[in-house]
Order: structure tokens, then sequence, then C-alpha cells
């Protein structure tokens, strides 16, 4: 035990994992697995971390921060009702945001009243930032059938979109603890949601379920089924014991019961359950055989062979009684085939033909189990059949009934609640095409009957809301589909998470300038070629408003109607270190609010020019005096002004023109430029209006970045001077970032100097002639001639000295023998050979 556990700690195994060993030992374990993840980027590990792809930001106003700055209470209050849900001091609830947000490395900050205060169309609302979500029950439409949300955490899925298509999609994540509402339609689908997830509807587009009104006609969306196969046989037995049967004593027999006037499907399918069992039986009792019985006129037949009933355990629940009968999660993934067969065994047992005339044509199954019903509705959307669901049919909630007593008379009996799904319209005409009772079963004949003499009309996949009620806080999931924006959850269309500060349901097209393509060769930046470039790209953008394609009808709509642009720029890292100035230093703050006013100001200007030639975005005039209101604070803060601004709650932080006067000679006219482009901006705009709503947007470019050759992505500071290139054979090699050359020139450096720098920061990879630590000290220290090749080899692939200089690297033995160290100093984890 004493090896092993100086084996582990020499492998680095956390010590409360071998004491957990220990006590796991110490119980009776002889195994235990401890699964080993492989930790890069786009490895199985990463794909476990919930929200890993996502960005959490805490939205606050400035009530909010004036609460924290006085130490007043803050009221959370609920969405909906606008009740005050809870009161703390609002420095408390401050300190847990920013603790949340260190120990997430999750930073996400909005500033709601200042977004809004230059919010150019304030007249058709507020913009608004959320992460909607829906619960971990939910069920998506996948291409493995429905799935829970919270099973999609781990791996990369396709779920259908609200075009009916699969598509990939990354996993889904956990987006948190919220207030949670159950949605219920007239037809009976349910879906437990925020009260910001927005619903696809066929006549608004998305819209936010606390915003949902009887009008809307909400879409349903059809599933895919899975790939797993059932036989057939066991498919439509499964079927009848769900709708009349059981799994009942000790051996599990599961015994199904039918009415006499089916005794053909009895046959036909006791027959193929009798040939099932011997093509697969395990043991006698599987081959057994068994008759039909009719006790008290009903058919019963049924079969206790593992081969017919661990299959079927394992797909629904038969043994918990009847209301408590259902599928499980296994049976969502079967086939097409698979499932058709279990529902017309299940509407073949417990399904009624109704022919009452006066419009009440329909298929009915009633069942005590309202969770089976649920998911037969929801089985059903796979055929593109509409069913609805009707709650305690029993009237006046009369929970007795005259029953046979099996003597000839009969008696009252205590009765469980029933609820009844019902599938009229075309969808019994569908019903009967794509499922159908058991061949041989009377209720075949009536409904084809029915069919043919009663006309069906069109009942399109879409519902009503019924209710929206609080049912309390739960953990909450979300899933990011890039094609649609759409997935199916529990029948109903809704929309994926998004961030983008505008108007709900609207969207834009990005374009960032490569900032360090417009520095040239003498140092100087081209203010005329960027300025020209960001006329041309706004062009260009309005242009692509046309030839977009949009994730729904809605947000097509209203980017159309806004013309919303996203033009910006990218790798101000890149050019503030080329050109010598610090990130984090007021020239470099300087030059970058300068680049953002001249692209902003010339984007809005070249607008302005569209509008005269093609009229203004088509919410223009009711926002106008807003638009240009933003648009003259604009201009006040390019010309440095402090004072003056129009209906801010708080004044901006203005271009700083003292320090833009000091700027490089590159760079020195920067400020005079975004001046101007503001005072043409609002010219014109007073003249023409602007084309578009919004222009531009710094994006991260984490993914165009790297095509366009940039150092730094968004607005971002290059991370280190020297980077580590991984080899496709294994190990690494140093490089210097290529901006630090240009850098060193920038700041006066000769040739010589730079390549001794350089040499410097990447470093020689050898000890050899090295300062302090050499070939020479290490050998007086006891370190071999064979010792120091050993390390030498090690040196080129180090992230760190201290990567080759440690117990693991030099062997523990050596250290003991040659560096003459104890066994406590060896298992300090502080230990540092090199201190």
């Amino acid at each position: 035990l004493k090896r092993e556990i100086r084996a582990a700690k020499k492998a680095a195994v956390p010590e409360n994992y071998v004491q957990r060993v220990i006590q796991f030992a110490r119980q009776g374990f002889t195994r235990i697995e401890f699964p080993i993840f492989d930790l890069d980027w786009d490895s199985e590990a990463y794909l476990t971390v919930s929200g890993q792809n996502s960005n959490n930001s805490v939205r606050v106003t400035d009530d909010f921060l004036r609460a924290v700055e006085e130490d007043r209470d803050w009221a959370l209050v609920n969405r909906i009702d606008r009740k005050v849900a809870k009161t703390l001091p609002a420095r408390e609830l401050w300190e847990q945001v920013g603790f949340a947000a260190w120990a997430s490395a999750d930073p996400g900050v909005q500033y709601h009243t200042t977004i809004n205060d230059w919010h150019t169309c304030l007249a058709d609302g507020e913009i608004r930032a959320s992460n909607p979500c829906v619960t971990g029950d939910t069920l998506v439409a996948t291409a493995d059938g429905w799935r829970r949300i919270d099973s999609l955490l781990s791996a990369p899925s396709r779920v259908v979109g609200s075009d009916g298509e699969l598509h990939p999609i990354r996993p889904a994540f956990l987006t948190g603890r919220k207030p949670v509402y159950r949605l219920r339609t007239k037809a009976g689908y349910e879906l437990k949601l925020t009260a910001d997830h927005r619903v696809l509807t066929r006549n608004r587009g998305d819209v936010p379920a606390s915003q949902l009104t009887a009008d809307d006609a909400l879409v349903l969306g059809r599933p895919a089924f899975g790939a797993e196969k059932l036989d057939p046989r066991l498919a439509e037995f499964l079927g009848l014991a769900l709708g009349d049967g059981c799994m009942m004593g000790a051996q599990q027999s599961i015994l199904v019961s039918l009415a006499p006037e089916e005794r053909p499907v009895a046959e036909r399918v006791h027959g193929g359950l009798s040939a099932f069992r011997e093509e697969n039986a395990v043991d006698g009792r599987g081959r057994r055989e068994t008759g039909i019985n009719q006790p008290q006129a009903t058919l019963r037949f049924g079969t206790s062979a593992r081969a017919v009933r661990e299959p079927l355990a394992r797909l629904a629940t038969l043994d918990a009684g009847s209301a408590r009968k259902r599928l499980t999660p296994a049976a969502f993934a079967l086939d097409r085939a698979s499932i058709r067969g279990i529902l017309a065994g299940l509407f073949t047992a417990d399904g009624t033909v109704a022919n009452y005339g006066a419009k009440s044509h329909y298929v009915s199954l009633d069942s005590v189990s309202l969770l089976l019903l649920k998911q037969v509705q929801q089985l059903l959307l796979g055929f593109g059949i509409k069913a609805k669901v009707y709650q305690d049919r029993r009237s006046n909630g009369e929970l007795r009934s005259v029953l046979p007593d099996g003597r000839g008379g009969s008696r009252s009996y205590p009765v469980q609640q029933i609820h009844s799904l019902r599938i009229s319209r075309s969808g019994r005409t569908l019903f009967e095409r794509e499922i159908g009772f058991l061949p041989g079963s009377p209720k075949a004949d009536a409904l084809a009957r029915l069919n043919r003499s009663v006309v069906t009309y069109a009942d399109r996949l879409e519902d009503r809301l019924a209710s929206l009620d609080y049912v309390g806080e739960e953990p909450v999931f979300d899933l990011t589909e890039p094609l649609t924006s759409h997935f199916v959850a529990n029948g109903l269309v809704v929309h994926n998470c998004s961030e983008y500060m505008f108007l709900d349901d609207t969207a834009c097209n990005l374009a960032s300038l490569n900032l360090l393509q417009f520095r040239q060769a003498d140092g100087r930046f081209d203010s005329t070629a960027y300025e020209h470039a960001a006329r041309l790209w706004t062009i260009v953008l309005e242009i692509s408003v046309l030839m977009a394609q949009f994730p729904s009808r809605e947000i097509a709509r209203l980017s159309y109607e806004y013309r919303t642009l996203g033009l910006g720029y990218a790798n101000i890292g890149g050019l503030l270190m080329t050109s010598g100035i610090p990130y984090d230093s007021p020239e470099a703050r300087a030059i970058c609010g300068a680049l953002a006013a001249i692209m902003t100001g010339v984007s809005y200007a070249t607008s302005a020019e569209m509008a005269g030639e093609l009229g203004p975005f088509s919410a223009y005039e009711r926002n106008r005096s807003i638009m240009l209101r933003v648009i003259r604070n604009h201009a006040r803060a390019a010309r440095g002004e402090s004072h003056g601004y129009e209906s801010l709650h708080s004044a901006p932080v203005p271009l700083d023109t003292a320090t833009s006067a000091r700027l490089p000679a590159g760079y020195a006219a920067l400020a005079d430029r975004a001046a101007a482009a503001w005072e043409r901006a609002l010219s014109l705009g007073e003249q023409h209006g602007f084309r578009n709503a919004q222009a531009t947007v710094i994006a991260p470019t984490g993914t165009i970045g790297l095509v366009m050759d940039c150092d730094t992505t968004g607005i971002e500071p290059d991370f280190a001077l020297v980077k580590f290139k991984k080899l496709a054979g294994g190990g690494y090699f140093k490089i210097i970032n290529r901006a630090v050359p240009e850098a060193l020139r920038s700041l006066g450096h000769g040739e010589t100097e730079i390549e001794a720098m350089i040499a410097y920061a990447v470093g020689r990879g050898t000890l050899q002639n090295a300062p302090g630590i050499n070939h020479d000290s290490l050998n007086s220290r006891g370190f071999t001639k064979e010792k120091i090749v050993e390390l030498e080899s090690g040196l080129a692939a180090a992230f760190d000295i201290k990567f080759a200089f440690n117990k693991w690297s030099l062997g523990e033995a050596f250290c003991r023998d040659a560096l003459k160290l104890t066994d406590e100093q060896l298992a300090d984890p502080a230990l540092d050979l090199l201190a």
C-alpha cells in the first residue's frame, strides 16, 4: 500500500483521491473506475462543461447602481406580475454578482439605462437582453427522436429546426435557476419555460411567452424518429399491454385483455408472439406454449418469457398501476415503424371510433394515465397528426362507477379519473393512413366507413394559448441551433438563445476591418483609406440586407424594416503593439475611441446619403426625433464635449482630444477626422434621414479574425509576447509574436538589439553558457554529464524551465541520491528545485 501511495503521488494524483480510495478499500471495494478526459478545446471534457459556449451577462439599471452607491435596499420583482419577490441590500446583491462573475470567469454586465439612452428606435420599444430557457424535462426533437434537453449536455447532436429539417448543434447548456411558467395550449400541449423565451407563432413570428395572446397561432413542429428497431410483433404486443394490460407476479408475466370482438387481433398478435418466443427462447419457459383464455367475457393472453419481457420493460413501465403506465425515454429512440406498431396496438386496445353526428367525428384514446396520453400526443406529431388531450373526463369528479361484479350482476366500484385524447378533422384520415388499428379489428372498418362518409377539413399544425401559469423556480437549459435559430420543444417551435443589441427579432450581417492593414510602412495610419473602407462596406452591408437569409420570417421582416448593419473593426491590439503604444494607456484609448468614432460617423453619413436616394428605413419617421437626438449626442462626444448632452441619464466619456493632440504624428489627425465625420452624419441625416437604424458593432471576431490574418481579435490585446505552436508529431516550439519586432523598431531599437531581445524572450532552448544555471553550475550540484544531456533533450519542448526541473522529470532516485532531498521534501507539493 505504501508503494502504491508513493506511485500515486509521483503521478500527481490529488491527495483527496488517495484518501478516498483508501476509504473505499476499507469498505470492501476492489475496483474503482476513474474516467480520464482529454482536456483539449474540442475534446469530450470541454463539451461536458455547461454553458461553455455561451456568455452569461447581468443587466443592470441606473436605479440599481444608485441604490448600490447609497447603500439602499433593492426589491427583486417578478417579471410578469411585477410583484416584489424579495428585498435585500443592493450592495450585497452587487457583491454576489461580482463574486459570481469572478468565480465563473464570465464577467458580462450590460447597462440597460445607458443602452436605451443611445437607442435609435426607442419609439418601437426598449432594447432588451436575456437568455431564454426551458426546463430539463423538456423533450427536444432530435435525430434520435424525442430527447430530454438535459440529456443533450455532453455531446453534439442534431435537432429539428423551424424548417422541419435536422441541423447540427453543439451541446445544450445549463443557464441557471430561474422563474418558470407552464405554457398550456388549447389542445393540451405543455411546455415549462422562462417568461422571456420566445415561441414561434404563425401570425407574429417569435413572441416572448409572457406576451402571447389567445389570438396567436402557435406553430407545432414535427419531430424526427429514432433509428432503433423493435420487432414488429413485440411493438404491437407492447401497444396492447399499454392499453389494457399489465406486468404482474413474481415471474413478471405480461398479460393483455381484449374485447371478444377483437379475437382476430388476439389470434394474430398471439401467433406472432409465440413465433417470436420460439425464435428467441433462452430457457424452457420461453418455449412453453400458452393459449388465449376467455374469462368473464374478455380475451386474455400473455407471456413471461424473458426474450419478451426484458426488451418491453426497457421501453415501458407496466408494473406500477394503470395510472402510472408510461413509455420510458428509450422508447422515443425507436424508428417510425416501431412507433407505428406500438400506437396501432395501443389504439386497438383502448381506442374508439366516434361517429355521433353534429361534427362529433373523431378517434379517441382513453386512459387513467395522463402522462401516457401526453406521450402519445408527442409521438403522433411525428406522423403530422395533431391531437387534443382532455383531462378529468369523469363528470363532477365522480370516482365511482357501476361495473359487472363477475357473478352475472353489477355493483358500484371506486374508479380513477380518466382522461381522453382525440384526433379529429384531417387528423383522423392521417391516422388511418399512417397508423390505423391492427388488422382484423372492427375499429379499422369503422374508421374506414367514417372517413369515406364524412368529409374532413385541414387541421394545421398550430394551436392557441390556453394559459401561462407560474410554477416556481427550476434549473433551466438552452441550446443554439445556428441555421434557423429554432428547435422543437414538447411539440412547440421555440427560439433558441441569442445575443444581439437591438430590438427583438432583428439581425445584422457582420463585417470587420483589419486595422493593421491601414498602418503604412512609415508608421502613419491611412485615415483616408480607412474612411473609404467604412463607406464602401456600409454600402455592401446595405445590399446584403436584400440578399441575406434569416432564421425566421419575423426576423427577416423586421431586419428588412430596420435594415440594421454590423460594420466593425478588429486587431486594435496588433495595431497598438506594432506602433509601440501600450494597450492600457490614455494614448491607446484615444486611438481606439477615435477609430470607432470615425468608422461609425462615416457609416451613418453614408447611410444618410443612401436614404437621400432610396429613402430612410420604414420605421424612421416615428423615430426621427429620437434618432437625431442620438446622432447629436454622438457628435458632441466626438468633439470632446463634457456637457450639453440631451436626455441622457449618464454623460458619456467623450473623445480625449487633449491626449489625441499628443499622439504620434501618424495618429494626430484622428480626433479632427472623427468630429468631421459626425458633423457630416448629422447634417446629412437632418436632410435625408437614415437608411439604417443601426450601423456598427464591435464583434469578438474570433473566427473571422483568423481568416483575416489578425494577430488579435475585436478590441482585445495580444495575450503574450511568445506563443507556443503545437507540433503534429508531439511537442511544442516557441515563436515570437510577429508584432514584437515592429513594436521594438517603433520604440527606436536597432536591429541588433531587437534580435537579442527576441532571443531572450523566446529562449535558446539550452543551458549551455547560460547565466546562473548552466552546465558548470549543474555539475557542481551533482548532475552527471549523462543527466545533463537528458535534461537538455527536454528543454526545447518545455513550457517553462520548471517543467524540466522537478522530481518527475529528473526522477525521485536522482533527487534523493544526487540532490540529497528527503522524502518529506519530495512529497511537498510546493517543492521548487530552482528556488
